[in-house]
């Protein structure tokens, strides 16, 4: 048997061995937690590369077709209103511009394509560089005209084997053809970008003379991308860039990466990540690598907390054995931490309760308001429908994506319209455009659903519509911008108690005080109730 002098130190061992285990596992939870974040992130990064490349090969189907109606001729300045409509530097970033690349063959060309530049742009220019190819495939629109553009005019892309190939297979497939990496015509200063091209081939309406398959193709729309100015787009969460670095590579040229700025990833073990994009024709493969900045201060507070509780139990324990009255204080403290969890859990199950009975309270006096307009049960059944995806939607509104923003008026009028018309919802709300971020309107969502549904169940009404104003202001503090909304229900009756809020007065006071660090205050008065909340907002989010 063991002696009373090693009892506590077999305990003391076995209970920590048992908390390193536990913390262990934590551990990996978070650990996981993190990484399926990280996996979030990465899917985000290469769905907004994929989604603006197809943006701009959008753009340029739209532009081949135009060209294909005139048999690929088209006034330059025509083409350069059209152009600049598209907005290109402002909405598409990486873009360099889009143009059109005349085919004709290779002894036609050293006259046709000078006099067909100089007649689009006045300008003077020489077929160049030099070729062996049977046709020349060169440039002779390309807008928005600037230094970088007006350098590329008259080159002859067809020269080029990466091009060449491009332009080959958008020919022979009718489809979008990306071209390989390659350094851009434009690329006419020291800050060079690794860059591609998207070629769609232009029909013309008689044969030419060119070999197959150009034989009826009148020339090329495309479009020259920078990858740099591409990727960093991608990136950009608004104007902060997320905490991840790319490098992409065409699987079919490897060894001329795309983009890469690796050299900013985490120093340990950074978390990584491989995604495989089909772009027009071609394989990219988009390496996302964690880097500073990733991971948060609260990542691994779980593991800090059951580490050092299992450390004071291990420490406890061992105590118990020795000091019988350490035992009982030992057990005291357990007795207050089960407490401490069972009124977590009973807290959970009353917000739980509480938020089932909103909504219940909420479908309920829709119902009621449907059914003293409705003519018969069909009508009925058509606008309680509605009104119910209405509540939908707005719940969808403020559990979206954390990098999406929300309108504040459209938060605000998505709960109201439940229970009035929108045009009395209109006149009841007043304030200036606010575009919140996802944490900001998840949390005033929840408010103003709780204040709506309070007026709903306890308001006062005006042929069961309640009497509100809402009205809401940027105010400067400090130098930092705060919105200031004011709930104001002229007809609402003050309960017994004002300074006691019950569960959903609660629930307000944690979203405003607690997430938005901001104060909420509610007054009773002659002419009713006045809910004023106040909080900072994170960045100018005003229009």
């Amino acid at each position: 048997m063991l002696t009373n002098r090693r009892l506590p130190a077999v305990v003391l061992i076995v209970a920590l061995t048992v908390g390193a285990a536990l913390t262990f596992t934590i551990l990996r939870l978070e650990s996981r937690a993190a990484a399926a974040r990280f996996d979030r992130m990465a899917d985000l990064v290469a769905g907004r590369l994929h989604e603006r490349i197809n943006q701009h090969i959008a753009l340029l189907q739209a532009t081949a077709a135009s060209f294909e109606s005139t048999n690929g001729t088209v006034d330059a300045g025509t083409f350069a209103r059209y152009v600049a409509g598209l907005g290109l530097r402002d909405d598409y970033s990486g873009i360099q511009g889009i143009g059109f690349a005349r085919l004709v063959t290779a002894q036609a060309a050293p006259q046709a394509i000078p006099a067909e530049v100089a007649a689009n742009y006045g300008a003077r220019v020489t077929l160049h560089p030099p070729t062996d190819q049977p046709v020349a495939g060169a440039i002779v629109l390309l807008e928005p005209q600037d230094d970088r553009n007006a350098a590329a005019l008259g080159y002859d892309m067809f020269s080029g084997p990466v091009r060449r190939l491009a332009m080959t297979e958008a020919a022979r497939t009718g489809s979008p053809q990306a071209s390989g990496p390659v350094q851009l015509v434009q690329e006419i200063t020291d800050a060079k970008q690794t860059g591609f091209l998207v070629y769609i081939a232009v029909r013309a309406g008689a044969p030419g003379t060119a070999p197959a398959p150009f034989a009826q193709v009148a020339g090329f729309v495309y479009a020259p991308f920078r990858a740099g100015d591409l990727h960093a787009a991608a990136v950009r969460d608004g104007e902060v860039p997320l905490p991840v670095t790319l490098r992409t590579v065409d699987l079919a040229a490897p060894d001329t990466p795309l983009f890469d700025d690796a050299a900013g990833a985490s120093a340990v073990n950074p978390r990584q990540v491989v995604r495989t994009l089909d772009v027009a024709g071609r394989q990219w493969q988009v390496t996302v690598t964690e880097a500073a900045g990733f991971a948060r201060q609260y990542d691994h507070v779980a593991t800090a907390f059951v580490g050092a509780l299992s450390l004071l139990l291990a420490l406890a324990t061992a105590a118990l054995v020795r000091v019988n009255a350490r035992a009982i204080a030992a057990a005291r403290h357990s007795a207050r931490l089960a407490a401490d969890m069972a009124e977590d859990r009973n807290l959970m199950l009353q917000e739980m309760k509480h938020r089932i009975k909103n909504h219940i309270a909420r479908i309920q006096a829709i119902a009621r308001h449907t059914r003293r307009g409705a003519a018969d049960l069909d009508d009925f059944d058509k606008v309680f429908s509605a009104r119910l995806s209405a509540m939908a939607s707005t719940q969808d509104l403020l559990t979206r994506d954390r990098y999406g923003t929300a309108n504040l008026q459209d938060l605000i009028r998505r709960e109201i319209e439940q229970v009035m018309l929108a045009e009395q919802a209109a006149r009841v709300m007043d304030g200036p455009v606010v575009q919140l971020d996802a944490r900001q309107a998840q949390s005033v969502g929840l408010v103003i659903h709780e204040l709506a549904t309070n007026a709903m169940k306890y308001g006062q009404t005006t042929d069961g519509i309640p009497e509100m104003l809402i009205v809401w202001r940027i105010i400067d503090r400090a130098g930092r911008e705060w919105l200031e909304l004011d709930w104001i229900e002229s007809k609402a009756t003050a309960p017994a108690d004002p300074s006691r809020g019950g569960f959903g007065t609660q629930l307000m006071e944690a979203m405003v005080e607690g997430d938005l660090n901001g104060r909420i205050t509610r007054d009773f008065g002659p002419q009713g109730m006045h809910v004023t909340i106040a909080f900072p907002l994170v960045s100018d989010m005003t229009a």
